[in-house]
């Protein structure tokens, strides 16, 4: 196997390049035939993948979440395996994928090259693999941009409390082929979920598995501003919030119309705000080492 790296020197605050460099023998010691492509500013992800020479095999994006997604969206057109090497600040489809915190056991399991076919998620113009959050979640993300790097995956409880006295709510219109009749809500938040994890430790869709061709849309129900701080200390907690607090629809295709543009992030990342998501989950689109 011939793997190609792609190392987003961006992620967890900085620190993923001096990750890459400091194991340089223990990588070439896995995984001999490889090269690694360090992302610098102004590199767009989609380019250098498309620029790949043939011969490789693999492409390994080493990074977080973000950079998982951006890879993934690039590879889905080409016959390459997607690998990962979880050195952001979250990680949390890696751990969807069974994959370790350990470096090396995460290298070992490249070295491998035994791959699982996974779902990947159109929402509008653009894809992610793990999460949409919209609404809250996209408050959060936004508001933990903000936050000084140090803080880590800390960045997102200290933001997640703060958006809750800052969200607003909005109505929602949901329609589904798994549906038989359209939903009207008012919500804070709606999530879709194709893994169980957000934000490096909020387990916020527990049945979520990115290879079993079901997507989830959760969406929050009217509770008290009292319960809503509760529910997300427990998160926060790495515990699943309690029943009641969450609605959930199962399907494939979402088609959902706000009242309002709000705050996005797909896997991380924040989008400009929107009020329209066309949302088709697209089966076995990805073979991804796991």
């Amino acid at each position: 196997m011939n793997y190609f790296l792609l190392v987003n020197t961006f992620s967890n605050s900085g620190k993923s390049k001096a990750v890459i460099q400091n194991h340089f023998q223990l990588i070439k010691k896995y995984l001999p035939n490889s090269e690694i492509r360090f992302l610098e500013e102004g590199d767009r992800i989609e380019e250098i993948v498309s620029g790949i020479e043939e011969g490789f095999d693999v492409c390994v994006a080493c990074g977080g979440d973000g950079t998982i997604s951006a890879v993934a969206s690039a590879i889905r057109n080409r016959s390459l395996l997607l690998g990962v090497l979880p050195i952001g600040t979250g990680n949390d489809f890696a751990k969807s994928l069974g994959l370790k915190k350990s470096l090396e056991e995460n290298l070992a399991v490249l070295k491998k090259a035994e791959f699982i076919s996974v779902d990947l998620v159109r929402v509008n113009d653009t894809y992610f693999i793990n999460t949409l959050g919209i609404g809250f979640d996209g408050q959060t993300n936004f508001i933990a941009t903000t936050l000084p790097s140090c803080l880590s995956v800390f960045r997102y409880v200290l933001a997640g409390m703060l958006t809750l006295f800052r969200a607003k709510v909005f109505t929602a219109k949901i329609k589904s082929a798994s549906l038989e009749d359209l939903i009207v809500t008012e919500t804070k938040m709606i999530v879709l979920a194709n893994g169980k994890w957000e934000g490096g430790k909020y387990l916020i869709s527990p049945s979520s598995d990115p290879n079993d061709g079901i997507l989830e849309l959760i969406y929050a129900n009217k509770v008290s501003t009292v319960r809503l701080v509760l529910e997300f200390l427990k998160l926060s907690a790495g515990v699943a919030v309690s029943e009641g607090m969450f609605s959930m629809i199962k399907g494939s295709n979402f088609s959902i119309k706000l009242s309002e543009p709000v705050y996005i992030h797909k896997d991380g990342e924040i989008l400009e705000q929107a009020s329209v998501f066309d949302i088709e989950l697209i089966k076995k689109e990805l073979q991804v080492i796991a």
